[in-house]
């Protein structure tokens, strides 16, 4: 992924919420958002809680507290992936965001519907089977002839010349 689309970086930048958070709101993870409180699970920031400042989906989350200096004594901020980050808090002053979050239910095994509907019985077949007198009466149809093997005026029988090629017999 060396060149993905926004939208789709855009779904990247999700990060795992803190154990309560979990529990209130049903959901493992969520997108990481301006003025959420955060933990840096790893680097050389782990451990380090801050809340974020700026979200760019091709760099990263910039936390405040935490920033380089250069030599010159200029700071710069440090970009995050956020899946290296917990929330621990969520910023829900969007209402479309917040209105997300509320429609998440809980998952039990209790509230999976139960599977009591029954198999219907598979569709009998269009083709009717031989009966077992067919069979043995050597392939004698009601009149009592026996059955000829082909058709006498079958259409793939071409008889004129150059369509089939002789047989053996024909050829000598």
């Amino acid at each position: 992924m060396h060149h993905p689309s926004l939208a789709l970086r855009s779904k990247l930048m999700a990060s795992h919420l803190s154990r309560d958070l979990r529990g209130t709101h049903h959901t493992r993870s969520v997108r990481v958002v301006a003025g959420d409180s955060v933990t840096v699970l790893r680097g050389e920031y782990r451990s380090v809680n801050g809340r974020v400042d700026k979200v760019d989906p091709s760099r990263g989350v910039t936390i405040g507290g935490i920033k380089m200096e250069k030599p010159a004594g200029e700071k710069l901020d440090i970009y995050i992936h956020p899946s290296n980050l917990l929330v621990t808090a969520l910023n829900m002053d969007d209402k479309r965001r917040a209105a997300k979050m509320k429609g998440h239910k809980a998952k039990s095994k209790d509230a999976s519907p139960e599977r009591t509907k029954e198999k219907t019985p598979p569709a009998e077949p269009s083709i009717k089977p031989l009966d077992v007198e067919e069979i043995q009466d050597g392939g004698q149809n009601a009149s009592g002839e026996e059955a000829a093997a082909e058709p006498q005026g079958s259409p793939g029988a071409d008889t004129r010349e150059g369509k089939n090629p002789p047989s053996g017999e024909e050829r000598a």
